[in-house]
């Protein structure tokens, strides 16, 4: 069997339709942010169909920059995604090819973020294919959206919604996220973390990103908002924010609880909850448990 890649010849509808086929997703690998990536940070993506014998089996999308105008650096985040059943030998098969692109006698260079969990045995394949590791891997957790949603969240989380629930709040699915990404880059400069910025996320288009309030009646703002990004059958959890009134009555569990709900209802099939870092933000990743899912941890960045 053959590996090869194709470059920048797939159609959107295509690359979505792949996308759409490769379980557990993310938003790194979706056209519409490839997009928003080059109209707010001046990236260019670079769209790679991977396959086997002429067969499509997987996609990889990469960022690239030029610097003085002519050495290309490039970011592989989170790829690449497979829509076929592909051994390991072949995802690390398909990183070596996709490196060839950026190799220093091309005057480039790629630095990736392997789609490969954690583990002696990705490190190994790597590190016989050249790669170095450069950081450590992102953890998170991927939650199921089948049967009943809050049946599978921790106990502790059920009885905050419950409570929630009791205060009647409103649930409430907005269009418009401007608000919630202000308040979301605010807290992103001040914590100095990278994510993508809120600017960005409003380039999205509104299949790309799920906005959700709680409100208390007669309020004229809302408590708590939470946005999810959308790709492919799949979703991941972005942005989280409340007040001190919402924290009180426990408005992010029923708010999160009834935005799986209604994700689920779209058709989502996974939810990544966004990243759980139990050193950096306990309290961010004990609330995130808290929805339950299968904890996961990628093999980190390489070059």
């Amino acid at each position: 069997m053959t590996l090869s890649l194709t470059w920048d010849t797939a159609r959107p509808e295509e690359w979505r339709a792949y996308l759409s086929r490769a379980s557990k997703s993310n938003p790194f690998q979706s056209w519409d942010y490839g997009e928003a990536s080059r109209a707010v940070d001046g990236l260019t993506p670079r769209r790679a169909v991977i396959l086997r014998d002429q067969a499509p089996i997987g996609l990889a999308q990469v960022f690239e920059r030029k610097v003085l105008g002519f050495f290309k650096y490039a970011r592989l985040v989170r790829g690449p995604l497979f829509f076929e059943p592909a051994f390991p030998e072949e995802r690390i098969r398909a990183l070596t090819l996709i490196r060839q692109e950026y190799k220093l006698t091309k005057a480039g260079m790629l630095q990736a973020l392997p789609e490969l969990p954690e583990g002696p045995a990705a490190q190994r394949l790597l590190e016989d294919a050249g790669f170095r590791q450069v950081k450590t891997g992102y953890a998170s957790a991927w939650r199921a959206l089948k049967g009943d949603v809050e049946a599978g969240m921790e106990q502790a989380f059920r009885y905050e919604t419950r409570k929630a629930r009791r205060l009647e709040l409103e649930i409430r699915r907005n269009l418009d996220p401007r608000w919630l990404l202000s308040r979301y880059d605010r807290h992103r400069d001040l914590a100095g973390y990278p994510a993508p910025s809120g600017q960005l996320i409003a380039r999205l288009d509104e299949t790309s990103t799920a906005t959700f309030e709680a409100w208390l009646p007669d309020e004229t703002e809302p408590l708590a908002g939470v946005l999810f990004l959308r790709h492919g059958k799949d979703a991941t959890y972005q942005v989280g924010w409340t007040t001190d009134a919402g924290r009180r009555r426990s408005a992010n569990n029923l708010l999160c609880a009834e935005a799986l709900k209604a994700l689920q209802a779209d058709g989502v099939e996974w939810v990544d909850l966004g990243g759980m870092d139990w050193d950096a933000t306990p309290g961010i990743a004990r609330f995130k448990s808290g929805m339950g899912g299968e904890p996961f941890q990628l093999v980190g960045t390489y070059v």
